[in-house]
């Protein structure tokens, strides 16, 4: 007979660290299907000729309220000025990427625009490895690697007549990239802050901002001709609050070299699929080839 000698303490904290770690990985996978599912939002108003910009402030006046009130039910609202400034921050550049994401697709389609945001996750992950010292294994490395060579891949489709590319194109572009990895960068800055503060009052603040930010917008007629979207506003506001949450639990218990890279190549994969079978989009060889390239990346990034 074989008899284990078990310290209670310790095995009760491996299991408890196991069921954290099970809860953290199905947040991850919860924020990278809502995250589609925003886009999906999204692009189903542009469809039916939907006020985006309107779309957008709904979807942040239903959001912000609500994570508020779930702070509320919590019984914590610890309103720390770290998560005021970075709440800021990332409300700014949530508000500033919808707008250069709505003028990038009437430029150039969802497809580059996409692509670019996706590969914004570049900047929080170096962050995390310069600032927080994250340091990921080899093969996280190579994984990492693997995500980010997919991106433009995946999203940029070939075209028999491109369009030409001009200089103000690629300062859209440009704008587009630093403000999503600002934005993602400073989800992780709250989170490193360690403040009291639950994570539903750090988006309310940032949804907040933005909401701001988006009315701001109506000061020009252009945006006030048509006012149509309400419904879509709510149902985007819904959704919202589920990504950014789960994004923030996740944030909690991985490293950023592991969650950025993880949501933005899944992500745009199942992207890619409801283009294919909702959108009737048909894509290129690079395309695929980029997909399998990103899910060999997954692979690597989640082995030790």
């Amino acid at each position: 007979m074989v008899i284990f000698d078990r310290d209670d303490d310790t095995w009760r904290s491996k299991v408890d660290d196991g069921e954290k770690g099970h809860q953290t990985m199905i947040a991850l996978v919860v924020n990278i299907v809502f995250t589609v599912a925003f886009f999906q939002v999204i692009r189903a108003a542009q469809a039916r000729g939907r006020n985006v910009m309107l779309v957008a402030v709904v979807n942040y006046l239903v959001a912000s309220p609500v994570c508020f009130l779930l702070s509320y039910t919590q019984g914590n609202l610890s309103l720390s000025p770290e998560t005021l400034f970075w709440g800021t921050v990332q409300g700014v550049c949530f508000i500033g990427t919808y707008y250069l994401l709505c003028t990038s697709m009437s430029i150039s389609g969802m497809a580059i625009a996409t692509a670019i945001l996706r590969l914004s996750v570049v900047i929080p992950v170096l962050v995390s490895v310069f600032v927080w010292h994250e340091v990921p294994t080899v093969l996280q490395v190579v994984g990492i690697l693997a995500c980010v060579v997919s991106l433009p891949l995946i999203g940029l489709k070939q075209s028999n007549d491109p369009q030409p590319i001009t200089r103000s194109f690629l300062f859209l572009m440009v704008l587009l990239f630093v403000g999503m990895g600002i934005a993602n960068t400073s989800s992780k800055a709250f989170v490193e802050a360690s403040v009291p503060d639950v994570q539903t009052t750090f988006v309310g603040v940032l949804f907040g901002v933005a909401a701001i930010g988006g009315l701001l917008c109506f000061l020009s007629p252009v945006w006030r001709e048509n006012l149509t979207g309400v419904r879509d506003g709510v149902v985007l506001g819904l959704v919202n609050v589920v990504s950014i949450v789960t994004y923030l639990v996740a944030l909690e218990e991985l490293a950023g070299v592991v969650v950025f890279p993880i949501q933005a190549s899944a992500g745009l994969i199942l992207n890619t699929v409801f283009a294919i079978w909702v959108w009737g989009e048909r894509f290129s060889t690079r395309t695929m080839l980029g997909m399998a390239v990103a899910v060999a990346g997954l692979v690597f990034v989640n082995l030790e």
